[in-house]
């Protein structure tokens, strides 16, 4: 893992939102039946996601006193465990290690961030990771579909925006970078028994239909 700088930079504006703006009038987490797996076979790595997010960026997840009088009627947002779990379900579970080593940069390049939504920050990341690491994947109206409701389209643009500046649009990365991080955050986050998942695709291809 990249050792943070000791001298970083105010938080980036992708960290300092605590609460996404929620749409109305999209199908949301509440309006669908939920599955008998609420993870849906993705438990392990969404837990283990969901807690690098909250050891490294503090992320809380949106809480009821930062809901705006004309939100107050708007179901919460899932866990962010179960939000995780739902994107590694719909898209490529491979592009996971990947999302979370260019947070894993962007927490090198301002070491005192903080982040109270960690649903926005795993969302960008893993749709930048995507667009990275295959040819054909979602448009951002997808993604934004897959965020759930909680993000309109211009959100979903601007926080792309806001993580490839900050990034300083390197998104460079090597089998062995993103085997080693994987390795890392395994040792940190899960049982010694859970399997290795290869963090980079050996082809390209598209992302899974819903």
């Amino acid at each position: 893992m990249q050792a943070a700088r000791q001298s970083g930079g105010h938080p980036p504006p992708l960290l300092a939102h605590p609460r996404p703006e929620l749409k109305t009038g999209t199908a949301s987490q509440s309006s669908t039946k939920q599955p008998r797996d609420p993870f849906y076979g993705h438990e392990d790595d969404a837990k283990m996601c969901a807690a690098y997010l909250v050891d490294f960026f503090g992320c809380t997840g949106p809480t009821s006193a930062a809901i705006s009088s004309n939100q107050a009627k708007i179901p919460p947002p899932p866990p962010l465990a179960n939000f995780i779990a739902y994107i590694l379900h719909r898209t490529e579970p491979c592009v996971m290690t990947t999302a979370l080593l260019f947070l894993d940069r962007l927490k090198s390049q301002y070491p005192n961030a903080r982040g109270s939504c960690g649903h926005r920050l795993f969302l960008t990341a893993y749709m930048i990771a995507s667009k990275v690491l295959y040819d054909d994947t979602y448009d951002n109206i997808s993604w934004s579909i897959l965020g759930q409701g909680m993000f309109a389209l211009h959100q979903v643009n601007q926080m792309e925006r806001e993580l490839c500046l900050h990034l300083n649009w390197d998104f460079r990365c090597n089998t062995d970078d993103v085997a080693d991080f994987e390795g890392y955050l395994r040792d940190r986050f899960l049982p010694p028994t859970h399997p290795p998942r290869s963090g980079i695709p050996r082809t390209s291809r598209a992302p899974a239909p819903a």
